[in-house]
């Protein structure tokens, strides 16, 4: 660490930086004097990008959607098990949901199917298979309207004859698919998945059991697995996601997710004498709608939690690969949220632990990386796209922000 303070690096002219002045701090930092003076600056990105996912695995995901808008259509599958035992006798079986809200522009009722899944499937694959996106189910148990009114639970009939095969045969158990008649709903329904915290919130299969003639006992399953199917299949021809390309357009998208990547030149260049007290990443937000570049944008869901995964990247040959350090050690699993136009760190702890450890990482040496990557923390939740301001375009030169605040050594002590 001695050799490492000691030692001085020299600052280039081309740091992509403003404000680089020394200021008061905070009286925590208060080292002026002492050690060197506080610094409280700003970098700007050199490159930007974003890739898209569209077979993302979405078995976590916390919600089920069905529905479409704007050309992302949604359909889901979902499986029970634990089933009362066969020598019970059941009637009057439904399917209970749990209402997280609705996405779209769309007034109406919406028309769903019931089917039966006639084989096996895999909540953790079946979206990433092109074979499920293009599944035709064989027969339909049951049509009905889920009613417009963002009611609580919605309750689905279910054929109490399809449960007792299920009961008796338990390898014919292959679970349900629902989906929309139509295509054109404008408007995406969400429910809680067996993913949440509260099992009270849980897909159920209630059932009433006959203890004898004349009375019945309400019962329940909430023990299963589920996934949603999300498709964007650009009837019309207008994908968002080239039109952004084109357009040199940055998007964080869930549902079919868009991860951002943002490269920091100034990263290989701090100089060793640089004792990091906090960093933050700021990204602003163009909420105008992509396809008109007026209004605003319509694709921005309200319902999905605003929170996004900050992680290092490091540059391969074959690509930008996520830091495996950010699954087993917090020190750099991230937190970053959307508030207003922009996403930053609301946290003063995840600042000084991104500063002190991810960046200082880099400076001690311990880490080569220029890159990080930005995603949805709950990506296959459901379908929201995020509009951002390319670096350097006319409305916000400077759109990307990797703030530091740290001690600028001049005195050792010794």
């Amino acid at each position: 660490m001695k050799k490492i303070i000691a030692f001085i690096l020299s600052l280039t002219a081309h740091w992509a930086c403003q404000n680089l002045n020394s200021i008061e701090p905070p009286d925590e930092f208060n080292l002026s004097g002492q050690f060197g003076n506080f610094v409280d600056t700003v970098f700007y990105a050199q490159e930007a990008k974003f890739e898209v996912d569209y077979r993302a695995a979405t078995g976590n995901g916390t919600n089920l959607c069905v529905g479409n808008y704007k050309n992302f259509n949604s359909a889901f599958f979902i499986k029970f098990v634990g089933l009362p035992a066969d020598t019970m006798q059941i009637d009057s079986v439904f399917l209970e949901l749990t209402s997280n809200g609705k996405f779209g522009e769309g007034e109406s009722d919406l028309a769903i199917q019931v089917f039966e899944v006639d084989q096996e499937w895999d909540e953790h694959t079946i979206n990433t298979l092109d074979e499920w996106h293009e599944y035709q189910p064989l027969e339909m148990i049951y049509q009905t309207d889920i009613p417009a009114s963002d009611s609580l639970k919605v309750r689905i009939p279910l054929d109490t004859l399809l449960l007792n095969k299920w009961r008796y045969e338990t390898d014919l158990n292959y679970g349900l698919m629902i989906k929309t008649v139509s295509e054109q709903d404008n408007h995406i329904r969400e429910f809680e998945s067996f993913e949440v915290i509260n099992d009270l919130d849980w897909p159920k299969i209630y059932y009433y059991v006959n203890e004898d003639d004349t009375t019945s006992i309400l019962d329940s399953v909430r023990v299963g697995f589920d996934a949603t199917i999300f498709d964007y299949p650009n009837p019309d021809g207008t994908n968002i996601f080239d039109l952004a390309q084109e357009n040199q357009d940055l998007i964080l998208a869930s549902g079919i997710p868009a991860r951002l990547s943002v490269r920091f030149n100034i990263l290989d260049s701090l100089a060793a004498n640089y004792v990091m007290q906090a960093a933050d990443l700021e990204i602003d937000i163009n909420d105008t709608d992509i396809e008109t570049n007026t209004a605003e944008n319509p694709l921005d869901n309200a319902n999905q939690y605003a929170g996004f995964y900050l992680r290092s990247v490091t540059q391969t040959d074959s690509g930008l690969v996520v830091d495996s350090s950010f699954v087993i050690s917090s020190d750099f699993s991230f937190v970053m949220q959307k508030s207003d136009n922009m996403i930053s760190m609301s946290s003063a702890n995840e600042k000084e632990e991104f500063g002190k450890n991810q960046i200082q990482n880099i400076i001690n040496g311990y880490k080569n990386t220029k890159w990080f990557s930005i995603q949805f923390i709950e990506e296959t939740s459901t379908v929201s796209v995020l509009r951002l301001f390319p670096l350097n375009s006319v409305e916000n030169p400077n759109p990307i922000r990797l703030r530091l605040r740290y001690i600028e050594v001049t005195n050792t002590g010794f």
